[in-house]
């Protein structure tokens, strides 16, 4: 498994905290070498970007809530996720429930998107059915559960962040481990829903099942 929480800080460095092209750059090089491209590109500018990025990982980490981790994390994960194909316009993101990672999402949905879509992230406390969209995410675990199975049968990635919900259905689950962000993948689930999945992205998750 690979540590996520470097590619996270490094994605907070590039556009939360100090935009900057060389870490930009650097982030780019973190993904060839977690998939096995690294010989894309020369190792000395390699080897220089890793200790820049090194240097700056640790403080960016430290700046950053729960929350911001996870929007920043889960952003990243859409590269490597693809959807059956929809008739929505945008990409709907769906959040259930209180927390700070729906302002999160907003900040990232103002200046990124999904390949040609804009992000719409929409907040509702608590579910009587389930919207068209892309994300649920559920920042507690008061419904999760009972709308497991609903979810489920549509193609729509459930996200929660505790523990053993993932044996129950959640499609990936965020793990706090100390001060790092883990996460786990519920491949099964996934397939069942025609959501494919990188196989690098898998191999980064904690624990799939």
């Amino acid at each position: 498994m690979v540590d996520s929480s470097a590619f996270v800080a490094l994605e907070l460095f590039t556009t939360q905290i100090e935009p900057s092209k060389t870490l930009s750059d650097f982030f780019n090089i973190y993904f060839y070498i977690v998939l096995g491209s690294i010989n894309q590109m020369p190792m000395r500018t390699i080897i220089a970007l890793i200790i820049i990025a090194l240097l700056s990982i640790k403080y960016a980490y430290s700046q950053v809530s729960s929350a911001t981790l996870q929007a920043v994390f889960l952003y990243q994960s859409i590269k490597y996720l693809e959807w059956p194909s929809d008739e929505l316009t945008n990409f709907e993101i769906l959040v259930v429930g209180e927390g700070e990672i729906y302002q999160e999402l907003l900040k990232i949905a103002k200046s990124r998107k999904v390949g040609n879509r804009s992000i719409v992230v929409k907040q509702v406390k608590s579910l009587s059915d389930v919207p068209l969209c892309h994300i649920v995410i559920f920042t507690g675990n008061t419904q999760t559960e009972s709308f497991i199975n609903t979810i489920n049968e549509k193609p729509i990635l459930l996200v929660t962040n505790t523990e053993g919900l993932l044996e129950k259905g959640s499609d990936l689950n965020f793990i706090k481990r100390g001060d790092k962000l883990t996460y786990q993948l519920n491949a099964s689930a996934l397939q069942e829903k025609k959501i494919k999945v990188s196989s690098s992205f898998s191999a980064m998750a904690e624990k799939i099942i």
